[in-house]
């Protein structure tokens, strides 16, 4: 995917492998939320397939470089940026047809990410996607102390939080990250990832 602006390529990102696989099966101008969004990859396509987004992220710097990205590329008014912790945010009832919930839960307790994902269940539109992508408990970090009070799901346990939901795709598995910001050299991570429907 590459975002234009008066043909200048600016950007060559394309969305993570979760939203690839569903994006096509929503309506164009369908609500989209990005829960801990980072730096917008998947916001700035879906605005770029013409979805509504709402875009939201605790960090100033990640939201301002997500305006700026999305104002060079004319998104801005399929955008909505909001600055705010997770935490302190309330889902709307039957406004939203797909979440995307990816690479955040890891950062909060399990008590507050089962508490985000059972809230993103019961206020998504019937037919709509929940989008997961988390640490298991074969992360490598799982096994710090310092660790504990964090997410981590055992053995299919995200699969049985949506067995009243359609299970489109799930797998678990380790992964080598290749370096990202903040960790820079090779490293392993336990991964769990769900798509998940509304019946």
């Amino acid at each position: 995917m590459i975002y234009q602006n008066n043909n200048k390529k600016e950007s060559s990102e394309e969305p993570k492998h979760l939203l690839k696989m569903i994006w096509g099966k929503v309506k164009p101008s369908s609500q989209f939320l990005d829960l801990g969004c980072g730096d917008g990859r998947d916001a700035l396509f879906m605005a770029y397939k013409g979805f509504n987004v709402t875009a939201l992220d605790k960090s100033a710097p990640n939201i301002q470089k997500l305006q700026k990205t999305a104002s060079e590329n004319n998104l801005n008014n399929q955008i909505t940026f909001i600055q705010k912790d997770v935490r302190d945010f309330s889902v709307e009832k039957n406004k939203y047809s797909v979440i995307n919930i990816s690479n955040l839960l890891q950062f909060l307790s399990k008590k507050e990410s089962l508490a985000i994902i059972n809230e993103a269940k019961s206020e998504l539109k019937k037919s709509g996607f929940i989008l997961i992508s988390a640490f298991s408990v074969k992360d490598p970090s799982y096994k710090k102390n310092s660790n504990k009070m964090k997410c981590y799901f055992s053995t299919q346990e995200l699969l049985r939080l949506f067995l009243d939901f359609n299970i489109l795709f799930y797998v678990e598995n380790i992964i080598t990250e290749q370096g990202h910001h903040g960790s820079p050299h090779a490293h392993k991570h336990g991964i769990v990832k769900i798509i998940a429907q509304k019946i």
